[in-house]
C-alpha cells in the first residue's frame, strides 16, 4: 500500500517536473500532461518508499534522457505538420546531412542533455550539514618498566571500530531519541527499531585520525544544522565514558584478583610456618639464630675483656691493687674497709707524737689497722675471686651458645628444614610485593582517569551546507557534457561520412 509522504523533496520534483513538461507541444500537453505529471507523482511515492533520496535520484535518472528526448522528436512532429506539400518537398531536396551539421546537432543535444541532468540532479538533492569534533586519545596499556607504552599500530584504528560499535552509539541513540526523531522525520512517525537507527547513525558518521597527532575528528552529517553537532559531541563523550568505565572496570577486576592471590598466600604462609615449627622441634634448632649469634659474639668480647682485666690486675702489687681495685669494681664493703683504715692511720700518727708505742691507746690503734688490713685482703681476694668466677660463667655461656649455633648449622641431617625455611622466606618476600602491588592500584583507582580521552573540540553547528556543491555539480556537468558531445558527435560525424549517400553533381536531361 502507497503512503502519503508530504516532504520538501517530493514536493520539489513534482513542481520542477511540471515545469519541464512545458518543452512538449501545447496540444500535446493539453492531451497527456494530467495523465504524465500523476504517473510521475505516483513513481515519485514508490522511489521514496523504496529508498528515499537515492530512489528519486534514480528516477530523475531514467526520467530526464526520456522527456528530453520525446519532447524534442514531439517539436519535430508539431513543425513537420504545419509545413506545406511543396515546405516538404523542398526540405527533402535540401541537404543536411552534412558531417559538421550532424556534428554539431549531436554536440548541442548531448551537452545540453548532460548539463540539464547534472543540475536538476544537483538541486533535486537534499542539502547535508557536517560538524565535527575531535578528541585526544591516550593508550591505557601497562607501562613496562616505569616507561612509556609500547607503540600499538592498531591502537587508532581498534578505537575506530570501538567508536562505531553499539557500546558506544546506542547510549547515544538513547539519549538524544533518535528512534522516536528519526521515525517522525523520514518513516511517517513510526519508531525506528535501534538497529537500523544504528545503521544510519553508521552511514552518517566519519572517522579521520588528525595526521601526527594523537587527535581524532568524529564528523557526522545530516540534513539539519544544529543535530549534527549534537550527535558528535554526544559520541565524544559516550566514547569517553566507555573508556573510562572500562577502565575502572579493568582496574577493579585486578584489584580483585590482587586480593585473592594475596589471601592465597597468607594461608600458603601459614601453613609454611606451622610446618618449620614441627622440623625445627624434631632437629631441636633454636629461635632467632641471628640474635644468639650476635649474644655469642658479645659474650666471647666480653670474656676475653674480664681474661685481660683479670691478668692485669694480678699483676698488680698489694699497695698498687688497692689503689687500683676501688675505681674497678664498685664494691660498697672494700669502699668502707679502706675509708676506716685511712682513719685509723691518721689516728695511729697522730697518737704516736704525744704517746709511745707500748701505750694502750697507741696498741689498741695498731691492732685495728692490722685487723682492718686482713680484713682488706680478705676482700680483695674475695672481690678477685668474683672476677674469675664472672669470667668463667661468661665463658661457660659463650661455649653453650656456640654449641647451639654448632648445631643449629645447615647440614645434611637439617637441610628439609634450611628448605623450608628459605621457602618461606622467599614466600614473605613476595607476600610484601603483593601488598605493595595492591596498595599501588588502590591509589591508581583513586586516580581520575579523565587523561584516557580528551575532548580537545566541541562540534558547533554548520554554517552551511557541505553538501551538495552546487557550482562544482553544475561545472563538471558542463566539463561531462562537453566531452561526452564531442564524442557522440564525432562517432556520428564519421558513420554519416562513411555510411551515407554519396553527393556529385547530376547530369540534366538534353
Amino acid at each position: 500500500m502507497t503512503k502519503n509522504f508530504n516532504n520538501r523533496p517530493l514536493a520539489f520534483s513534482q513542481k520542477v517536473y511540471g515545469r519541464l513538461l512545458r518543452a512538449y507541444p501545447p496540444a500535446h500537453r493539453a492531451d497527456y500532461g494530467p495523465a504524465m505529471a500523476q504517473l510521475f507523482r505516483d513513481q515519485c511515492r514508490d522511489a521514496w518508499n523504496e529508498s528515499q533520496h537515492w530512489g528519486m535520484t534514480q528516477l530523475w535518472l531514467r526520467t530526464l534522457p526520456d522527456l528530453v528526448s520525446t519532447s524534442m522528436r514531439e517539436r519535430l512532429d508539431a513543425l513537420k505538420e504545419r509545413k506545406s506539400m511543396n515546405e516538404k518537398i523542398a526540405s527533402l531536396a535540401h541537404d543536411r546531412t552534412t558531417p559538421t551539421a550532424i556534428f554539431i546537432r549531436v554536440f548541442v543535444v548531448v551537452f545540453l542533455i548532460t548539463l540539464i541532468v547534472a543540475t536538476a540532479i544537483t538541486f533535486i538533492l537534499p542539502e547535508s550539514y557536517a560538524s565535527t569534533a575531535r578528541i585526544k586519545v591516550e593508550s591505557d596499556a601497562p607501562a613496562a618498566d616505569g616507561q612509556s607504552p609500547s607503540y600499538d599500530p592498531y591502537f587508532i584504528q581498534t578505537e575506530f571500530e570501538i567508536i562505531q560499535s553499539e557500546l558506544v552509539l546506542n547510549p547515544v541513540i538513547n539519549k538524544l531519541k533518535l528512534n522516536v526523531d528519526w521515525g517522525k522525520k523520514y518513516f511517517a512517525g513510526e519508531t525506528l527499531p535501534t538497529s537500523r537507527t544504528l545503521e544510519i547513525l553508521r552511514q552518517r558518521l566519519l572517522l579521520m585520525p588528525v595526521k601526527n597527532t594523537k587527535l581524532i575528528a568524529i564528523t557526522v552529517y545530516g540534513d539539519e544544522r544544529t543535530q549534527p553537532a549534537h550527535i558528535a559531541n554526544a559520541i565524544a563523550e559516550s566514547y569517553r565514558d566507555y573508556r573510562v568505565n572500562s577502565r575502572a572496570q579493568l582496574a577493579a577486576k585486578g584489584l580483585e584478583v590482587l586480593k585473592d592471590n594475596y589471601l592465597a598466600q597468607e594461608l600458603q604462609i601459614n601453613e609454611a610456618q606451622a610446618a618449620l615449627d614441627e622440623l625445627q622441634k624434631k632437629f631441636g634448632i633454636p629461635d632467632r639464630i641471628e640474635d644468639l649469634k650476635t649474644q655469642a659474639l658479645n659474650l666471647q668480647k666480653s670474656n676475653q675483656e674480664k681474661n685481660v682485666q683479670l691478668g692485669w690486675l694480678h699483676s698488680l702489687d698489694r699497695k698498687k691493687l688497692r689503689e687500683v681495685l676501688p675505681p674497678v669494681v664498685q664494691d660498697a664493703a672494700l669502699n668502707d674497709l679502706l675509708g676506716r683504715l685511712q682513719d685509723a692511720e691518721q689516728k695511729y700518727h697522730s697518737l704516736t707524737n704525744d704517746y709511745l708505742p707500748s701505750n694502750m691507746v697507741v696498741t689498741r690503734v695498731s691492732s685495728l689497722i692490722a685487723e682492718l688490713n686482713q680484713q682488706i685482703d680478705d676482700r680483695e681476694q674475695g672481690i678477685m675471686a668474683g672476677l674469675e668466677n664472672q669470667a668463667a660463667a661468661t665463658k661457660a655461656a659463650a661455649d653453650t651458645l656456640s654449641m647451639l649455633l654448632e648445631k643449629a648449622k645447615p647440614s645434611p641431617e637439617t637441610k628439609l628444614y634450611w628448605d623450608a625455611k628459605r621457602s618461606l622466606e622467599q614466600r614473605l618476600d613476595f607476600h610484601k610485593l603483593l601488598f605493595s602491588k595492591i596498595e599501588a592500584e588502590r591509589l591508581a583507582a583513586q586516580m581520575p582517569l579523565d587523561t584516557l580521552v580528551q575532548i580537545t573540540d566541541t562540534a558547533e553547528p554548520g554554517r552551511a551546507p557541505v553538501k551538495p556543491n552546487k557550482t562544482l555539480n553544475i561545472f563538471l556537468g558542463a566539463v561531462a557534457g562537453g566531452f561526452l558531445g564531442l564524442v557522440a558527435g564525432a562517432v556520428c560525424a564519421l558513420a554519416a561520412a562513411k555510411f551515407g549517400p554519396r553527393q556529385g553533381k547530376q547530369s540534366l536531361p538534353a
